[in-house]
């Protein structure tokens, strides 16, 4: 009677034992499961951050936000700068403590308004639109009150540079900012950028740094003259 043959996962069995039991090549093997191991690990960091970002096409847009109304707010050190105003396409009015202004953005810049004043015209809404691409969704709720939506973002501070493109040498790499915005009917009407952990390293004063930009009649607006 022919005699069955021996499993192969006994030969295998008995292959691993015999490999195992020279210190060489249990050296080598043990190596290889390190390297499986780590492998593993690094790979399911990188598909956790990569699910995590948000994708550019799956959050609210600022759409054609060239025409509107804006009240902003800047908060330093609980100190409060407020500016009301327009935009109209290329073209800006707004007043602040008395005074009225009417320009472009580059007649703002080139001004002798305060710096922090100047400073909030350049987060344009395509701008936030660029930092909200590089961003982590970290909660979202829907207020009843008002039916709006209230979505809160996370951005590392790199990232926060990238956009910018601002050369800062020193800084936490742990550090982040974050980016509010309160929808209405698919409708972005305010923006909250808390840049405290940016401006700390520009300022050794600035314990917070907060922009919250209130947007109204949007494409309802007039030429401005």
């Amino acid at each position: 009677m022919e005699q069955n043959e021996e499993p192969k996962i006994k030969v295998y069995f008995r292959k691993f034992k015999q490999l195992w039991n020279d210190k060489r090549y249990r050296s080598i093997m043990i190596l290889l499961l390190y390297f499986i191991f780590f492998a593993v690990i690094f790979s399911m960091f990188d598909l956790n951050k990569s699910v995590s970002r948000t994708p550019y096409n799956e959050f609210i847009k600022f759409e054609n936000y060239d025409v509107y109304e804006f009240s902003t707010n800047i908060s330093i050190n609980s100190f409060i700068y407020s500016i009301n105003g327009k935009r109209y396409k290329d073209k800006y009015s707004f007043d602040y403590n008395g005074e009225h202004f009417v320009g472009s953005y580059e007649d703002i810049f080139l001004s002798n308004w305060d710096k922090n004043i100047i400073n909030t015209f350049r987060f344009t809404p395509d701008l936030i639109n660029n930092l909200m691409a590089n961003s982590i969704l970290i909660s979202e709720k829907k207020i009843i009150a008002d039916d709006s939506v209230i979505k809160e973002y996370a951005l590392d501070i790199d990232k926060f540079l990238q956009v910018l493109d601002y050369n800062l040498l020193d800084y936490n790499l742990l550090d982040r900012l974050t980016i509010t915005i309160s929808e209405i009917d698919k409708q972005i009407v305010r923006v909250e950028l808390n840049l405290s952990n940016f401006y700390k390293y520009l300022e050794e004063d600035y314990l917070e740094y907060i922009i919250v930009i209130n947007y109204s009649n949007i494409n309802n607006v007039y030429d401005i003259k």
